[in-house]
C-alpha cells in the first residue's frame, strides 16, 4: 500500500480526528514529493496502529455522516488547494524580498564607490588623515632641512615654515 493510500485511510478515523490537520499536511507532502523518511515511517506506523485497534484498513462511514463527510472532503480540497496558492505566493514575496535585497546592496555598493571618489584614498578612513597629508606635504616643501633654494629664497622659506607650522599644531591641538 502506498504512503498516500495510508494517510488517506488515517484521515478517514474518527479517532484520529485530532491529527487530521497534521494528516493532511503529510499527504500535501506526499504528493508534492518532500516528505521525510522520518515522516513515511510515522505515517506506516499509526496506520498499523490504526488497522490493530479497529481492524479494518478502510474505515467504513456511518449513513448519517457521510453526508457531512462529503462536505468535509470539499472542505479539504478547498483549503489545500489555498495552501497551494498561498505557498505560491509566498515563493514569489520570497523571490521579491530576494531581489529587494539584492538592489539595496547595489546601492550601497554604488555610495560606497561614490564616498571613497569624494574623499579619495588619503582620507578614506576619516577626515584627519587629510590634515596629516597636508601637514606632511607643506613639511615637505618649507622645512628648513629640505629647502634647496640658496640665500634669501631659504631664508623666507624658513620663516613661512614656523609662521605656518605654529599655526598647524593650534589647529591639530584643537
Amino acid at each position: 500500500m502506498r504512503d498516500i493510500d495510508r494517510v488517506q485511510v488515517l484521515l478517514q478515523s474518527k479517532e484520529l480526528a485530532d491529527q487530521r490537520l497534521q494528516l493532511i499536511e503529510y499527504e500535501q507532502r506526499l504528493r508534492s514529493g518532500f516528505l521525510s523518511n522520518q515522516d513515511r515511517n510515522y505515517i506506516r506506523a499509526l496506520h498499523a496502529w490504526h488497522i490493530a485497534r479497529t481492524g479494518t484498513e478502510i474505515a467504513k462511514p456511518d449513513a448519517e455522516n457521510t453526508t457531512a463527510d462529503t462536505a468535509e472532503v470539499a472542505t479539504i480540497a478547498d483549503l489545500r488547494a489555498r495552501i497551494v496558492a498561498l505557498e505560491g505566493e509566498l515563493q514569489r514575496a520570497h523571490r521579491e524580498v530576494q531581489e529587494l535585497e539584492r538592489r539595496i546592496e547595489r546601492s550601497q555598493d554604488r555610495q560606497d564607490h561614490r564616498a571613497d571618489k569624494d574623499i579619495g584614498p588619503a582620507d578614506a578612513s576619516g577626515g584627519d588623515d587629510r590634515f596629516q597629508q597636508a601637514r606632511r606635504r607643506f613639511a615637505q616643501m618649507y622645512h628648513p632641512d629640505n629647502n634647496a633654494g640658496d640665500g634669501i629664497e631659504k631664508l623666507i622659506r624658513a620663516e613661512i615654515f614656523k609662521e605656518f607650522w605654529k599655526e598647524l599644531e593650534d589647529i591639530e591641538r584643537g
